[in-house]
C-alpha cells in the first residue's frame, strides 16, 4: 500500500519488454507490457494519448507517460478497489470509483485532489459525457446517480435496474446513457433528462460493459453468457452475436475507426472481432488472470489491457 495523499515514484518496480511478432493483423503485435506489484482492475488513457492510468485492488492509481512509460507515478486514491476509470474531455481531471463507496476528482497532470463524491454503495463504473458535464456512477445496489462534474451536485438517480449496474457509456452525441447490469438488461436513457427510453433483454446473463462506435449507430455489450452482442441504436435490434469466449465476457471495447471490437473474459483472454462481419480476428492470450478492463487509445494506434495478473500490456494496430 502507498501512504496515503502521497505521490512516490515507481521506476523500480516496473519493468517493460517489447515483442515483436512480424506482420500481423491490427492490433496482434504486442508492444509493451508494463507489470507492477499490483491487481489492475481499470484502465483509461488520457484524451491526448501521452499518458495511460491503472486502478489496482488495494486502491492505488498508477500513471504511465507514453511512449515509453519512462515517467511513472503512483498514489493511493482510495481504501477499497478502483474499480473504474475515466478522464474528463479535456485531460485535465482524472476520475476514479471505488468499492469505498467514492467517486473521486484528480486535478492532472499531478493528481491533485479535487473533489469527493460520497456514495451509499460500492461503485463499479463511471461515465463521463461528451462535453464534460456530467459524471454517471453505477452503483451495487442497482443505481446509477449521475453529478454535476463542475460542482458535484446529484441530477438524477436512475433506479430502474434491478442488480448491481456494472457498465456505463455515454452516446457521443451525449443524448444517450446506456447502462448495463447483473440483471441481464442494457437500459438507454436519456441523458440530460435522466427518463427511460427503453430496456434492451436479449442477453442470458449479467451485462457487464456497454461501449459505443464513435460514429454514434451503434453499441456493443458485453455479458456473463459469454457473448458480446453488437447493437443497431437506430433500430434497437442485435446487428451480430460475438461467441468465443469460454467463460463470462468482463469487458468490451470499439476502435475509435469502429472496425475492431475488442473483449476481455473471466478465460484468461483477450479476443479481436471485425465489427462489420462479426468474425473472429485473433486471440491475445498470456494473461495469467483475466483481462479485467479494456481501452483503445484515442488515435486508435494501441489496446491497452489490464489484468488482475499485474500487468498492463499494449498492442499496436497497423
Amino acid at each position: 500500500m502507498y501512504s496515503r495523499a502521497t505521490l512516490v515514484r515507481i521506476m523500480h518496480s516496473v519493468f517493460f519488454v517489447l515483442v515483436l511478432t512480424g506482420t500481423s493483423h491490427a492490433f496482434e503485435t504486442e508492444i509493451q507490457s508494463i507489470t507492477a506489484d499490483a491487481e489492475f482492475l481499470s484502465v483509461a488513457f488520457s484524451p491526448d494519448g501521452a499518458s495511460i492510468a491503472v486502478g489496482d485492488v488495494e486502491g492505488g492509481i498508477r500513471l504511465y507517460a507514453l511512449p515509453g512509460g519512462t515517467e511513472d507515478l503512483a498514489f493511493q486514491g482510495h481504501d477499497d478497489a478502483v474499480t473504474t476509470l475515466a478522464f474528463s474531455p479535456d485531460g485535465a481531471t482524472l476520475v476514479s470509483g471505488s468499492y469505498d463507496k467514492t467517486v473521486k476528482l484528480w486535478s492532472m497532470p499531478d493528481a491533485t485532489p479535487a473533489r469527493v463524491l460520497d456514495n451509499k454503495y460500492r461503485i463499479r463504473a463511471i461515465a463521463i459525457s461528451p462535453d464534460g458535464a456530467m459524471i454517471a456512477a453505477g452503483q451495487s445496489n442497482d443505481d446509477v446517480t449521475v453529478f454535476d462534474m463542475a460542482t458535484g451536485d446529484t441530477l438524477h438517480v436512475l433506479d430502474d435496474h434491478r442488480d448491481p449496474v456494472y457498465g456505463l457509456a455515454y452516446s457521443p452525441d451525449g443524448a444517450t446513457l446506456a447502462t448495463g447490469a447483473k440483471d441481464r438488461t442494457i437500459k438507454l436513457w436519456d441523458a440530460r433528462s435522466g427518463t427511460l427510453k427503453t430496456t434492451l433483454k436479449r442477453h442470458k446473463g449479467g451485462v457487464r460493459g456497454v461501449a459505443f462506435a464513435a460514429d454514434g449507430t451503434w453499441f456493443a455489450s458485453a455479458s456473463d453468457d459469454k457473448t458480446v452482442k453488437l447493437w443497431d441504436l437506430k433500430t434497437m435490434e442485435v446487428r451480430a452475436t460475438l461467441e468465443g469466449h469460454d467463460n463470462r465476457v468482463l469487458a468490451v471495447a470499439i476502435s475509435p475507426d469502429g472496425r475492431t471490437v475488442a473483449s476481455g473474459a473471466q478465460d484468461d483472454t483477450a479476443k479481436l472481432w471485425d465489427a462489420g462481419t462479426g468474425e473472429l480476428r485473433a486471440t491475445l492470450t498470456g494473461f495469467a488472470d483475466p483481462p479485467s478492463a479494456l481501452a483503445f487509445s484515442p488515435d486508435g494506434s494501441l489496446l491497452a489491457a489490464a489484468a488482475e495478473d499485474g500487468t498492463l500490456r499494449l498492442w499496436g494496430g497497423q
